[in-house]
């Protein structure tokens, strides 16, 4: 067995070992460790269709799903906002009763819109002034967490059946996939820094970042633009 001498410290070949096991173990971290095995597998893919779904506005849907045990979840879709129109569509959701008007819940669907350059800088007017950029609409999959309550996404669900409701408010999407995932637990401020430390993370603290706001890649609503 071999070993080795650190400032008069011994470490063995099996110690080394282990400390190798353990940095790459950290270095693997994520919020997924806080859940427990049955939680991992409890991911439930309640609608999918590769090619997508078109839902058009006034029409409806439902699926229906099986949460193997209480606790919070996230809804996630994962759609396309059917071009051809500025109007942001909008989507009314309910579970285990058919949407209406006094309990359900009304959703935005973004659309995506990227700034009109011919080039990596702004058109400029004949005094050299930069101009504000047309926007222009991009067709792409994009993948959101559903607002589904007032209090940080968290929909709360007990074990058994349950039953998702649909109706298309205003415009059309088409989806690819709806889940249901475990709400992860959050690590505390305190934990974060040591897991963070843990993992060779380097202190921030006195670095200036600069970023050019006006020139976002992509964004919600074509309004967003150059302030």
């Amino acid at each position: 067995m071999l070993a080795y001498h650190l400032h008069g410290f011994k470490l063995t070949t099996k110690m080394v070992i282990l400390c190798l096991i353990c940095g790459l173990l950290m270095s693997c971290f994520s919020p997924m460790c806080f859940l427990s095995k049955a939680e991992k597998n409890s991911v439930i893919t309640i609608f999918k269709n590769e090619k997508g779904d078109l839902i058009k506005e006034g029409e409806s849907r439902e699926w229906s799903f099986y949460i193997p045990f209480t606790g919070e979840y996230e809804l996630k879709a994962n759609y396309v906002a059917v071009g051809g129109k500025g109007i942001t569509p909008q989507v009314g959701l309910s579970f285990n009763s058919p949407y209406n008007t006094k309990d359900g819940i009304v959703l935005d669907m973004p659309r995506i819109w990227e700034n009109d350059l011919k080039s990596d800088r702004f058109l400029q007017d004949d005094l050299g002034n930069e101009r504000l950029p047309a926007q222009t609409e991009v067709e792409e999959w994009q993948t959101m967490t559903l607002l589904v309550t007032n209090s940080d996404n968290e929909l709360a669900l007990d074990k058994g059946d349950h039953t998702l409701f649909l109706f298309m408010l205003r415009q059309s999407v088409k989806i690819m996939k709806l889940t249901i995932v475990p709400k992860l637990s959050r690590p505390t401020y305190g934990n974060y820094i040591k897991q963070q430390d843990g993992i060779g993370a380097k202190n921030s603290q006195g670095i200036e970042n600069f970023y050019e706001a006006e020139l976002t890649w992509q964004k919600s609503h074509p309004e967003i633009v150059v302030s």
